[in-house]
């Protein structure tokens, strides 16, 4: 069990992967329609594309994930069509997105796990030098032998016992005979897309109780709002309270894998772990130390964020809140939908809005719209009172040192051409440097 310090360390700029042409007319603008985000292409690949550049209209920066409904060509370029939450539809040159990786967009969360894997046996291969493995402390004084790290694969899953969708571990750190030491979920760096969604919570094959009372919320949210799918750019949410026990197990659940609280493995991960993993040498002995001679010690470097799963229901939690979103023809449990497990923090869902039995969209979309505008004016007034503590900062610091100009030089004096003896002169001369002078003889 792992119960390393947590840290938090940023994903650098998403691996190089080309842009998108936009322009309608040129070979390489109707090839990327074509194959990329025409209509039937966009189909095949998903809606979710990452932006490569800042869109200052909309407000949207590289990096961010933005869902796009089509295209439109205006003025001889492609424009893909974003609503934001308010509901206001924005048109982002097609040249401002990555092209998708591994085929369909929107994967940007398995390229990061796959940026994290190199960069996590890379920092194993530096930590461990020539020596065949490492050993690392996992916290309390205890060590275990670290080799290498693999990923999760279907066949690896099958192996363990794993059957259905995708499992809970993404790697393993092993020793060197490729035996699993620790299991973990990896996410990129800049936040979590999801925790998890319903299909690991049922009690005695039943929907969880929590989970199902909250899509009953969201249905009846649908019927009183008279909508058959979730309205695009809206996203509803009901918060989990981490204070009761069985919603603290729905989150731990969807962090950790759907075993937890029974054996480590591959639905019962050790940690989530943000970013990548970096290593530093122990700061504690290794009490097996005299079995492993030659093979260097080492902590999980401070830099690593990552949430520890104890087992129990003291395992880190994250806040979280049940959404349900839009996504093209899915209507989960009857909610217009798809119902996610979501962190509170999540930037992409923080204008959710809480479901409530208000009458017609535009009431919604109007409340949400008040929200996003106070929002904004409160980001305003925070830079200003920020410019103001920098002004009263700069003002209270002490005046700089003022380097005086250097004192001229003394004039140097003027030497006296002196007659020429035997005698020595000055403190080095006479009889004490140079011995009896020739008078003396």
């Amino acid at each position: 069990m792992y119960s390393f310090r947590e840290y938090l360390i940023e994903r650098g700029p998403i691996a190089s992967r080309g842009t998108l042409s936009s322009k309608v007319d040129s070979k390489r603008g109707t090839y990327d329609h074509k194959v990329y985000y025409g209509p039937e292409a966009m189909d095949k690949h998903g809606n979710d594309w990452t932006l490569s550049a800042d869109h200052k209209k909309s407000g949207l920066q590289a990096g961010d994930v933005v869902r796009l409904s089509g295209v439109k060509n205006i003025n001889g370029d492609w424009h893909g069509i974003h609503h934001d939450d308010a509901g206001n539809e924005h048109h982002i040159p097609m040249s401002k997105f990555y092209k998708p990786t591994g085929g369909r967009v929107g994967k940007d969360q398995e390229a990061a796990e796959a940026d994290q894997m190199n960069n996590i046996q890379d920092a194993i291969n530096k930590a461990k030098g020539n020596a065949p493995y490492m050993r690392l402390h996992i916290g309390g004084g205890k060590f275990v032998n670290v080799a290498g790290a693999q990923r999760v694969t279907k066949e690896i899953a099958n192996q363990y016992g794993h059957r259905g969708a995708k499992p809970k571990a993404d790697m393993f750190l092993h020793d060197e005979h490729g035996n699993p030491v620790s299991w973990h979920s990896l996410k990129a760096a800049g936040g979590f897309q999801q925790l998890g969604g319903l299909q690991d919570h049922e009690v005695n094959g039943k929907d969880h109780p929590v989970l199902d009372k909250i899509a009953g919320m969201f249905r009846k949210h649908k019927n009183n709002q008279g909508y058959d799918t979730v309205p695009e750019g809206l996203i509803y949410h009901h918060d989990l309270d981490d204070s009761d026990p069985e919603q603290r197990k729905i989150v731990h659940r969807a962090m950790y894998g759907k075993d937890h609280g029974s054996n480590y493995g591959v639905n019962n991960v050790h940690s989530v772990i943000q970013g990548s993993m970096h290593f530093m040498p122990a700061a504690v002995s290794d009490p097996e130390g005299r079995n492993h001679k030659g093979i260097p010690t080492m902590d999980l470097h401070p830099l690593t964020h990552q949430h520890v799963n104890t087992n129990d229901d003291r395992s880190e939690m994250i806040p979280s809140k049940v959404v349900v979103r839009r996504d093209r023809d899915t209507d989960q449990k009857g909610s217009g939908g798809r119902i996610m497990i979501i962190s509170k923090g999540n930037h992409q869902y923080r204008n959710s809005i809480p479901v409530t039995s208000s009458q017609g969209v535009k009431k919604d979309l109007f409340n949400h719209a008040k929200k996003l505008e106070a929002d904004a004016i409160a980001r305003k007034q925070q830079r200003e009172l920020d410019k103001q503590q920098r002004l009263a900062a700069k003002k209270a610091a002490p005046p700089p040192e003022v380097n005086m100009p250097p004192a001229p030089a003394a004039p140097k004096a003027k030497k006296v051409k002196q007659p020429v003896t035997s005698e020595g002169h000055g403190e080095h001369g006479g009889n004490d440097f140079y011995g009896p002078s020739e008078k003396s003889q």
